[in-house]
């Protein structure tokens, strides 16, 4: 009697537990929320603030490839060229169909002078 007793007050006091850990977690910020304030940065020409916002997306969702496209889109913007063709790199990596990646890298290469990587294809596309 006393033994499931015991046992109900633990199996209660997990339950609860559990469930606190799971609402903490739903809740909290979501990728596609700081890609979405990325892209109004970006609208608005504050690039900075979104190249913070998709780093922070990518701290959730580290193999997220719109916010490594964007992010590249964002330091574009910002001249940092070499970052930008990272970013866009990481995204065809995780992404090798994204078509709008392998855009944004060919005119990265364009920018940057690289003609040749412009234009030739991934052996996989």
């Amino acid at each position: 009697m006393r033994r499931n007793r015991i046992w109900n007050i633990f199996s209660k006091s997990a339950s609860v537990s559990i469930l606190s850990i799971l609402f903490v977690i739903g809740c909290g910020p979501k990728a596609g929320e700081f890609i979405r304030t990325g892209k109004e940065s970006m609208k608005t020409e504050r690039y900075d603030d979104a190249v913070g916002a998709y780093q922070k997306a990518l701290e959730i969702e580290p193999n997220n490839a719109v916010a490594h496209n964007d992010l590249g889109s964002a330091y574009l913007k910002l001249e940092k060229y070499e970052d930008a063709v990272s970013s866009y790199k990481k995204a065809i990596e995780l992404d090798p169909y994204n078509e709008t990646a392998h855009y944004n890298l060919g005119f990265a290469y364009i920018d940057i002078e690289i003609y040749v990587e412009a234009i030739v294809l991934p052996p996989e596309i």
